[in-house]
């Protein structure tokens, strides 16, 4: 850290960096989600950053999917109907999407279950994790939109059902 020469700008830094440091603090708290246990202020802080600090940049969850990449593009003409993945993405943030998902399934059970379900109906390797991550980002869209903390129940309550019964 590099200190400044002076009162008023030493203490113009440490206010600076205090508001820096609190909002990074006030985003991993109300952003935690499965896939963020290890390295949970690095991959939580990154993403947040990679969207954006502008509340109201996007209108909707399928604008922050498509931003991320995640979402799939359906090309259609005719009788046929391509669905393929987006290859104009920001790389950092759909690398950091993509840990958080593969962790995900390792630690959530809804997120295994919606893994399970992708893989079962014969999704590749590199789709499903993909798909994953398109889900965890719209729960990230609807609790940055109504400032709820992450629950397990209410973000898969379909997956979770069919693992306790």
């Amino acid at each position: 850290m590099r200190l400044l020469v002076g009162a008023k700008n030493s203490t113009c830094t440490r206010r600076r960096q205090t508001r820096t440091y609190g909002l990074i603090w006030d985003f991993t708290s109300q952003t935690r989600r499965p896939g963020d246990t290890r390295r949970s202020p690095l991959l939580g802080a990154q993403v947040l950053a990679e969207f954006g600090d502008d509340p109201h940049r996007y209108a909707s969850a399928k604008a922050r999917k498509n931003y991320a990449g995640t979402s799939p593009i359906t090309r259609a003409s005719g009788k046929k109907k391509v669905v393929a993945a987006r290859f104009v993405h920001n790389d950092r943030l759909i690398d950091a999407l993509i840990t958080q998902a593969a962790t995900a399934v390792r630690v959530s059970p809804g997120a295994h279950a919606y893994y399970d379900k992708q893989r079962t109906r014969d999704t590749d390797y590199n789709t499903a994790p993909r798909q994953v991550a398109n889900r965890l980002v719209g729960i990230l869209h609807g609790r940055l939109k109504t400032g709820t903390i992450y629950n397990e129940a209410t973000a898969c309550p379909h997956q979770t059902e069919s693992l306790v019964a």
